[in-house]
């Protein structure tokens, strides 16, 4: 019972719900995120704090294929003033991008 490869992105401010563990008849997905064990996973700064609030996740088909994942700090760790700036491509959101990487061999097939 194989299924096909999924990447759901979401900016979810209240956290992963729990339903995207998967449940009985759902298919189990992975935070990518959370695989990384650094101190520096965060996609937001609240209120001074830096919290996760973008996510990206897999499904078994991907997991398979996964290789890494990384909040790229372009954004949160500057100062306001930037977003204004048009000469940088720094703060154009309040959010960091995730980055997911995968490894595709030739002889990859997915159902």
């Amino acid at each position: 019972n194989q299924t096909p490869p999924t990447i759901p992105a979401a900016d979810l401010p209240t956290g992963p719900l729990a339903i995207l563990g998967g449940g009985p008849a759902e298919i189990p997905l992975t935070n990518l995120l959370l695989t990384r064990p650094d101190r520096n996973n965060y996609t937001f700064i609240s209120d001074g704090w830096p919290v996760i609030l973008d996510h990206i996740f897999a499904s078994p088909a991907l997991m398979a294929h996964f290789v890494a994942a990384d909040a790229l700090h372009f954004n949160v760790a500057y100062p306001d003033i930037y977003q204004s700036d048009p000469s940088t491509a720094c703060r154009v959101s309040d959010h960091d991008p995730l980055e997911a990487r995968f490894n595709f061999s030739q002889d990859a097939s997915f159902p």
